[in-house]
């Protein structure tokens, strides 16, 4: 038996043990007490300290993600009460060190001052890292060892799909990556985020990570579809949606992709979302049209990263999934109705109640925001755009910070003036940043949705209430996330939604550790079984909408294929049996045996039959089709006839100058 396998076996023993899960009770109570200003519970004593380090420092040389995470935990535990203790000092370091959170090693060593001098095999381990896993073209910046070993199996791989809490860095990987690619290759990438706030973030940090050499290898960073012949000779990044990708997709002159990432892939898997249908179509699309494509996907908290391999008929072997994080978060959840506050650790199966005396006045979640949040980064998270601004506006009046004048900070007051150029003077959000609070919603101009971000980034404003934004990947990690609501619009939260949010609670190289602050405020909220999300600290199993639809649903997609109206409630279950059927019709004309149609056969082989006599009569070219492929087939056939018979006709139309309803109706 290798040392290994001996330390990873002693590290299991450890974690099963009841003394260690006594002492990480009482370090998290001990937590939850400073974080609502109480009297400590028991403090450690003298031997308890000693064991827990000991602990930790075993912990960490196991290749167990638990057991990493756990070492980790305990170094975040005891670092404000100790970090003036020699023997924490040397632990701590020789802990980050070994487990290759780098990233907290440099905040250790900022706190505390000074260097610690390890053991010459430690230091020696640590130096040996420092060098190899050097972020490319950062090489003050230095993977952690899971973002390493990560890296390094993504460099070797044509197509890859992996897995990691949201502090990760997944997509900080996937720059390095696309840096990677680009130094040794001369070829064209795109990137597939679900948003344009993705889009302009993804866009302006590979810009930031190429700037030293991009010029002179003759790329462009590109976010539209619309790339002109003249433009042809360079190489690209760009960076889409799904529906812009497919637009790229349908010009035949567009350079050719040789690698597609796959950004926040559980979009997928996104049951009541029609764009989940959009998604596999140009995916799909994709890797038709570029038989030699590398593809590349990357999403949060799920256990199965391989089935988005397999819905493409992929090697599913190339698969890498985590549960390491390099921050510790702690959850509470405080019920304003029944005055209860509790804390849900790892460490512990049941819900732990906690006293918290400074909560006995308070009669709103904004009172629980503006006492918990008080000198630290916050995000607080609304669910609608009208309840995102009701309270920044509410919070921000009650706040009463000193009024500012652009002399006290330029840098707030030059976003301001943008603000009432591009939108109005008296816009509601420039009341909010001058008390240093700022809301955040997808239909936010862009431009000040970025500014709003750097702002927070750089400390001068404190406070974001946000909306689901914050859920599709938008890299805004703070010390505590307030969730307010527990919905993403009219829908209870999943717990790959909830750890997706929860997941921005702390900065790496900025602190230790983050909080997540769940507030029950009204009892049409946080409903008891909707606690479940708390509780559940699992990585989320997922199946691909086209999957889940063609499985649950195949006898409404064969009556919407036999042209009979569809009954199925509710509407946006039948919009994505509607563009499923679509696609399944489009498919068939071309003859292209794509996975869901194998999929159809094997659940239902008459389907094939009836796709053929349903689509004797269309005449309407397959790659408009393709390129509209939400709109019906039936539809585009009747508008393709129509111009084709009446050519002189068509050519003759104007368009009117006003457009209306029957200005539309006309044409």
């Amino acid at each position: 038996m290798s040392s290994q396998s001996v330390i990873d076996r002693l590290a299991n023993n450890i974690l099963k043990d009841d003394y260690l899960s006594s002492l990480l009770l009482k370090c998290a109570r001990n937590n939850a007490s400073k974080f609502f200003k109480n009297e400590k519970d028991k403090e450690l004593s003298s031997k308890e300290f000693i064991d827990i380090l000991r602990f930790a420092d075993i912990l960490s040389s196991s290749d167990n993600s638990e057991a990493r995470n756990t070492a980790y935990d305990i170094i975040s535990f005891l670092f404000e009460e100790y970090d003036n203790d020699p023997i924490y000092k040397t632990v701590s370091t020789a802990v980050l060190a070994r487990i290759g959170n780098f990233p907290a090693l440099q905040y250790l060593k900022e706190q505390m001052g000074y260097s610690v001098v390890l053991p010459f095999e430690r230091q020696l381990e640590r130096d040996i890292k420092t060098i190899i896993q050097a972020v490319p073209g950062k090489e003050s910046l230095v993977f952690t060892d899971i973002q390493f070993g990560l890296f390094e199996q993504l460099k070797e791989s044509n197509s890859f799909s992996f897995s990691g809490p949201t502090s990760l860095g997944k997509s900080f990987i996937i720059r390095a990556l696309i840096r990677h690619i680009v130094e040794h290759n001369i070829t064209n990438i795109v990137v597939l985020v679900p948003t344009r706030a993705l889009i302009n973030q993804f866009s302006i940090d590979i810009k930031n990570d190429l700037k030293d050499f991009i010029i002179d290898r003759n790329y462009k960073i590109q976010t539209n579809s619309n790339i002109s012949e003249i433009e042809t000779t360079s190489n690209y990044i760009l960076v889409l949606t799904p529906e812009r990708f497919s637009t790229y997709l349908a010009t035949e002159m567009n350079p050719i992709i040789d690698y597609l990432f796959v950004d926040e892939a559980q979009k997928l898997a996104a049951i009541k979302d029609t764009r989940s249908i959009t998604y596999y179509q140009v995916i799909e699309r994709a890797l038709r049209k570029y038989p030699d494509l590398r593809v590349f996907f990357s999403s949060p908290n799920v256990s199965n990263p391989e089935i988005f391999l397999k819905l493409f008929n992929m090697d599913n072997n190339r698969v890498f999934r985590t549960l390491e994080t390099p921050v510790s978060q702690h959850l509470y959840f405080i019920d304003l109705i029944e005055r209860v506050s509790y804390l849900f650790s790892p460490y512990s199966t049941e819900r732990i109640l906690i006293d918290t005396p400074v909560m006995k006045n308070v009669t709103s979640a904004l009172d629980v925001v503006r006492i918990l949040g008080d000198g630290e980064l916050n995000l607080v998270y609304c669910n609608s755009p009208i309840d995102t601004i009701d309270w920044a506006l509410k919070y921000s009046n009650e706040r009463n910070l000193k009024e500012l004048s652009p002399d006290d900070d330029k840098e707030l007051f030059k976003v301001i003036k943008a603000i009432e150029k591009l939108v109005h003077k008296d816009y509601f959000l420039i009341d909010c940043l001058k008390q240093r609070v700022a809301f955040h919603f997808g239909y936010l101009p862009q431009m000040i949705r970025y500014q709003v971000e750097e702002l927070f980034k750089k400390g001068i404003i404190d406070h974001i209430f946000c909306t689901s934004t914050l859920l599709e990947g938008v890299n805004l990690p703070a010390k505590n996330v307030f969730i307010l609501k527990n919905r993403v619009s009219l829908n209870v939260f999943r717990t790959i939604d909830f750890r997706n949010l929860a997941g921005r609670a702390g900065r790496l190289t900025k602190e230790m550790s983050g909080n997540i602050i769940c507030v029950k405020e009204s009892s049409k909220e946080w409903k008891e079984k909707d606690l479940s999300v708390l509780k559940e600290n699992q990585a989320a199993i997922l199946t691909p909408s086209v999957n889940h639809q063609i499985d649950t649903n195949i006898d409404e997609i064969e009556n919407i294929i036999n042209n009979k109206d569809s009954k199925i409630t509710p509407i946006y279950l039948r919009d994505i049996l509607n563009y499923l059927s679509n696609i399944i019709r489009i498919y068939s004309l071309e003859g292209y045996e794509s996975p869901i149609i194998e999929k159809i056969k094997s659940k239902k082989e008459e389907i094939s039959q009836l796709l053929k006599e349903k689509l004797r009569d269309i005449i309407v070219p397959t790659d408009i089709l393709n390129s509209n492929a939400s709109i019906s087939v039936y539809h585009q056939n009747n508008v393709y006839e129509y111009i084709s018979s009446n050519k002189q006709d068509t050519e003759k139309i104007v368009l009117p100058r006003q457009i209306d309803f029957n200005a539309c109706e006309n044409i």
